[in-house]
């Protein structure tokens, strides 16, 4: 089925990020002005790293990719991708059964949180960290991320509280 999974995911913007490293140009700078050539010319582009991929290995790719003395290609800041937590740990048990309680019988499934979070910093204290968001999310939600008049109605906003509350309470009944 794997095949035929990754092709469906693949026709979406949003899972289709989850399936490998993402790539976005965000800053580009060179002339000031449309009738002169500039000295130098810097382009910023962010990676959202997939876990089969690391930082050293993107660097690579793009190197390979520009193959040229007249560029240089240079790494500035980021992280390699978060472990993937295990989706048959007991944390995530109580995701699902959590979910349940406060939106009724859904079907729960793993996906990847392609985002940096500070959840990476879990990693060295945790066996596993679930980048989890109790609030429904549709499709029109999810393409304003990051942008103008990013929202959640009241309602969906009160519905991730409880949510919330549940896991926690989940969490401190072992």
């Amino acid at each position: 089925f794997g095949a035929v999974i990754e092709k469906q995911l693949s026709n979406s913007l949003t899972t289709n990020a989850m399936l490998r490293t993402t790539t976005a140009p965000t800053m580009l700078s060179g002339s000031v002005k449309t009738n002169v050539l500039p000295i130098e010319a810097v382009a910023t582009v962010n990676f959202r790293i997939h876990p089969r991929d690391s930082m050293d290995s993107i660097e690579a790719y793009v190197s390979d990719i520009v193959a040229s003395d007249t560029v240089t290609v240079r790494r500035r800041g980021g992280s390699n991708a978060s472990a993937v937590s295990d989706w048959s740990a007991s944390g995530y048990d109580a995701i699902t059964e959590s979910m349940r309680e406060v939106y009724g019988n859904l079907i729960v499934a793993p996906g990847l949180m392609i985002a940096a979070s500070d959840s990476r910093h879990y990693g060295k204290v945790a066996d596993n960290a679930y980048r989890f968001n109790p609030i429904r999310l549709t499709p029109e939600l999810l393409t304003g991320f990051h942008g103008t008049n990013e929202r959640i109605s009241i309602a969906d906003y009160a519905q991730g509280v409880r949510g919330y509350i549940r896991i926690i309470g989940q969490g401190t009944s072992e």
